[in-house]
Parts: C-alpha cells; sequence; structure tokens
C-alpha cells in the first residue's frame, strides 16, 4: 500500500457558508432571530431564554451604544426606545419593544385599548394598576390590562424592560412622538413638561388607542 495521502485543510460544510460575507451572515441572524420571536411569542419560555441569551452575547461583543446598526432606536420623551419585534412582521401585530429610561421617569396614568406586558431587564419599576401599586424588579414580568388604568415609575438608578403588545397601537404612538437620536445613550432630561408638551401628548396618545387619565407617578 502506498502512503496515505496527508489531511488537508478542513472542507467548509457548503459553498455557499465559505463565500457569505460578514455582512450576510448577519442580516441571515437578524432574520432568524425575528422569526423566532414571530414564532414562539412571548408566552413561551423559549422566547425569553432567546432574548435573554441575546441580550448577553451583544453586551459582551460590543458596547451598547454600537447596537443601533442592528437594532432600531428612538428617542421617547426622556427614555430610549429599542425595537426588537415591530409589529409589521407578525399577523397578530405582536411588538416588543425595550424601554431605558433613568430613576423617577413615568408617564402620565393612562388607559391602553390593548394589553400591555412588562418584563424587567435590569433596574425595578413601581407598576400602578387602578388602586395597586406593585415593585417590579429585575426579572419579574407585569400584565397590564387594556381598559385598567395604569402607569409606571423607574425606582432604581436606571432601568431596562420590555413592553409587549399587540395589534400594534402601541408602537405607532411610540414612533409618532419618538425622535430620531443626536447620539449614542439616553436624551439629555427634558425637565417638567409645559402645559402645550402635555396636551400634544394627549393628543397622540388619542390618536392611538391611549387615554391620558392622570399625572405621571410620583
Amino acid at each position: 500500500m502506498g502512503r496515505p495521502a496527508e489531511a488537508g485543510p478542513p472542507l467548509p460544510r457548503s459553498g455557499r457558508d465559505s463565500t457569505r460575507s460578514s455582512s450576510d451572515l448577519a442580516s441571515s441572524r437578524r432574520k432568524h432571530d425575528r422569526r423566532a420571536c414571530v414564532e414562539f411569542g412571548p408566552e413561551s419560555w423559549v422566547y425569553w431564554q432567546f432574548l435573554t441569551e441575546r441580550r448577553v452575547k451583544i453586551s459582551r461583543s460590543r458596547p451598547r451604544e454600537e447596537e443601533a446598526w442592528m437594532l432600531e432606536q428612538l428617542w421617547f420623551l426622556d427614555g430610549l426606545v429599542t425595537t426588537h419585534v415591530s409589529a409589521e412582521q407578525s399577523a397578530d401585530g405582536i411588538s416588543v419593544l425595550e424601554f431605558h429610561a433613568r430613576h423617577g421617569d413615568s408617564p402620565p396614568l393612562h388607559v391602553h385599548s390593548e394589553d400591555e406586558i412588562f418584563h424587567v431587564l435590569e433596574g425595578e419599576l413601581s407598576i400602578q394598576l387602578g388602586d395597586r401599586r406593585v415593585r417590579v424588579p429585575a426579572g419579574q414580568t407585569f400584565v397590564g390590562p387594556q381598559g385598567v388604568p395604569h402607569s409606571f415609575r423607574v425606582e432604581s438608578e436606571e432601568a431596562r424592560w420590555l413592553i409587549i403588545t399587540a395589534r400594534g397601537d402601541f408602537e405607532r404612538f411610540v414612533r409618532s412622538f419618538g425622535r430620531i437620536p443626536d447620539g449614542p445613550g439616553l436624551p439629555p432630561p427634558a425637565g417638567t413638561p409645559t402645559p402645550q408638551q402635555e396636551m400634544a401628548l394627549a393628543d397622540a396618545s388619542r390618536k392611538h388607542g391611549i387615554e391620558v387619565v392622570g399625572p405621571p407617578l410620583s
């Protein structure tokens, strides 16, 4: 028998994988992530595990301010909103938005035309639901049913949380009142809103099925 052939370099699993650029692979990954969100839905533990693992991988691999190339971001009032899943991506209009805000941040007491699910990623929120007020730390989930007055307040120095809704009304409201960031991170604090700003917020809310019924939490 002759000498065995020397082993060459390992062959790629497919010609397609060996020729795809890093941008192609990133685009494919984003599409896969979105399909996974839509397929599993917010009621599945797989969905929450997916979001948690993705957040850990992103935070370990690059500074948070460099994530904008992957996920759409808007400044909304005094906070930063990151779109994980847009209502346009599913037939049911499932929307998953991540909010990031400073201590004391609180919207006016309001009523939605759709259920609102809060899942706290970092920090702590207090949530007012009717006459009940509860503290919701990181890792906990809270449901705000449609038709019940509610609001929240950031109790920690900063907090990050997900808001999950259906039908897209809330996401459209955020987009209508949001603005493109001037830079990375949170926007500069705007201070106490003027009566004109309060009226503009109430009008924009009403157009998207949200009724302002009281002041922010203190």
